[in-house]
């Protein structure tokens, strides 16, 4: 799979960066390396909770039909971290350029971000179906939780606004 922190592999090269597994600098540092739990804790400890799947989509697009939170020109180095074959994570908001046009940062590449719905191939698949709340909150027997936005390590594609959907294992 592409997801860029579900293999072992991955996750043990997590370990052997210099700020641990858990990426937490303080009030500007990415949280990675927990699991669903952990970031649905977290979230709520600070007062919020993780967005459902079509408020991360939303909140990407801006408000916008764009094909990339920034905007519809393909992603590169100025606008998010992405494409690394090791770690290159950089301090949230350190990517300005990258903002959509509410001025929201960092929903493009850098780590890939838990939303409160459960994967589902087929939630989606009616083109004319309408929700009322808008979000999977069924346990899921297999898929996990939908995580979206790319990470360090994925390609440009996944940086899209309206990628593909990944279910991302809920590890506890």
């Amino acid at each position: 799979m592409r997801l860029g922190i579900q293999t072992k592999t991955v996750w043990d090269d997590l370990d052997k960066l210099p700020c641990s597994r858990v990426h937490w600098r303080g009030g500007r540092g990415a949280l990675g390396g927990v699991d669903w739990y952990e970031m649905f804790a977290f979230c709520v400890w600070d007062g919020g909770r993780l967005p459902t799947e079509a408020e991360w989509e939303l909140a990407a697009a801006g408000g916008e039909n764009s094909l990339y939170p920034w905007g519809n020109a393909a992603p590169d180095a100025s606008v998010a971290v992405f494409g690394c074959s090791t770690s290159c994570l950089l301090p949230v908001g350190s990517k300005a350029s990258g903002a959509n046009r509410r001025g929201i940062m960092d929903l493009g590449g850098s780590l890939w971000e838990y939303t409160l719905d459960v994967y589902s191939v087929n939630w989606f698949a009616d083109p004319l179906a309408t929700c009322t709340d808008c979000a999977n909150l069924t346990k899921p027997t297999t898929g996990g939780r939908v995580v979206r936005g790319g990470s360090w390590k994925a390609p440009g594609n996944d940086l899209r606004s309206g990628a593909p959907r990944l279910g991302y294992p809920e590890l506890a």
